[in-house]
């Protein structure tokens, strides 16, 4: 029997007066997918408005990354210009170090010109000491010569008396003749006694020249004493200022050491930061859809080893230590895995053996642990390692991976 307008209006006058038919009719009519079309939008509509929420944490999370990293930045700005004004101080230091260098050179010459100066003075002296004794010696001799001559007149006046006791006749003429000659000896004995006491008096001028240029020379050796003291003086100031400089040097070498180390940390911290927050682009050619666990994530992963006794406290504690932990589907073969990540700037051969251990403790939570190793560079030694055992990654900060620091 055909279905007609009439029967589709009486159809719809019995829901109006019977609404309980409607769930029946629409069973009937109905696909299963049709019916369960209401709850499917009601879900999806509860998920859209989660993953709208889960999109605005995102977003708040990445705005605070970007406020950490612009303060990171102007932090490394401040030590950039902290750096620059040690370097400053060090070469003003370095130029004041050459000038006391300078100094002290030129003290040393003054020092080997006054050494030299008293040298000859000292040889002056002793000069003018020898040719003083010479001429006493010269004097003596001529007193030798002088008491010769008097004792010869001596003589010869015996002479002449003799010869008068025998020539009486010849007395007068001997008498004139003795008495001219006594004269002219006595004459000639006055003129030599002069010369002697002209001789003595040049002896003591010249003795006391003698003592005047010993007490001025005494008079400059002192005054030079006196000038050696202000130089040593002078040495001293010098080399406590030296000190006084050795040490600020000293400081600046302890505050540049703990810059360099404050740099480091910040350094690892900013790299750490980046394994975490940008997996994709770290971990991109291992993984596929890399996630990096929270600590929430990692607790329900390892819970159940703890409580079975496979893995101990000491091991966890030794795993959380961990820099990331990541999971995805490897690349090459599709299987799922978890990355144990060690960070550091300079990746040596301890953080190598860190992954590798907190991946062996890992793997005891029954799932696929890869170690991996990312920094800035990597030693030769932990790339030959590497390349000896299987399932451990390298990630070196280069190529299009360092456009992620600039």
């Amino acid at each position: 029997m055909a279905f007609t307008v009439s029967d589709f209006r009486d159809l719809i006058e019995l829901l109006e007066q019977y609404p309980q038919w409607r769930q029946e009719l629409r069973r009937l009519v109905l696909t299963d997918e049709l019916l369960d079309l209401p709850r499917v939008v009601k879900e999806l509509g509860e998920r859209i408005a989660e993953l709208v929420e889960a999109q605005k944490r995102a977003e708040a999370r990445l705005d605070r990354v970007e406020d950490r990293l612009d303060r990171l930045d102007r932090a490394l700005a401040e030590l950039a210009e902290a750096q620059r004004r040690t370097d400053q101080r060090l070469a003003e230091l370095a130029e004041a170090q050459q000038r006391t260098e300078q100094r002290l050179a030129e003290l040393a010459e003054a020092q080997r010109l006054t050494d030299q100066r008293l040298a000859e003075t000292q040889r002056l002296t002793d000069q003018r000491l020898a040719e003083l004794a010479e001429a006493q010696q010269r004097t003596e001799q001529r007193l030798v010569e002088l008491a010769e001559a008097q004792r010869l007149t001596d003589q010869r006046l015996a002479e002449t008396q003799r010869l008068t006791d025998q020539r009486l006749a010849e007395l007068a003429e001997a008498q004139r003749l003795t008495d001219q000659r006594l004269a002219e000896t006595q004459r000639l004995t006055d003129q030599r006694l002069a010369e002697l006491a002209e001789a003595q008096r040049l002896a003591d001028q010249r003795m006391a020249e003698l003592a005047e240029a010993q007490r001025l020379a005494d008079q400059r050796i002192a005054e030079l004493t006196e000038a050696q003291k202000r130089t040593e003086a002078v040495v001293a100031e010098l080399i406590e200022a030296q000190k006084r400089t050795e040490a600020v040097v000293a400081e600046l070498v302890v505050s540049q050491q703990r810059m360099s180390e404050d740099i480091s940390i910040l350094k690892g911290f900013a790299i750490e930061q980046s394994f975490r927050t940008r997996p994709l682009a770290w971990y991109g050619a291992i993984l596929r859809r890399p996630h990096v666990l929270t600590d929430e994530e990692l607790v329900d992963l390892v819970e159940p080893a703890l409580e079975r006794g496979s893995l101990t406290d000491e091991q966890f504690r030794d795993l959380s230590l961990a820099d990331a932990v990541v999971f995805g589907r490897l690349r090459s073969d599709g299987q799922p895995v978890y990355l144990v990540v060690e960070v550091s700037w300079g990746v040596g051969e301890s953080d190598l053996k860190r992954a590798m251990r907190r991946a062996a403790h890992l793997a005891k939570a029954g799932v696929r642990a890869h170690p991996v190793v990312g920094g800035r560079w990597i030693i030769p030694e932990v790339k030959r390692q590497a390349e000896s055992v299987t399932d451990i990654h390298l990630i070196e900060w280069k190529g299009e991976l360092a456009e992620l620091f600039g």
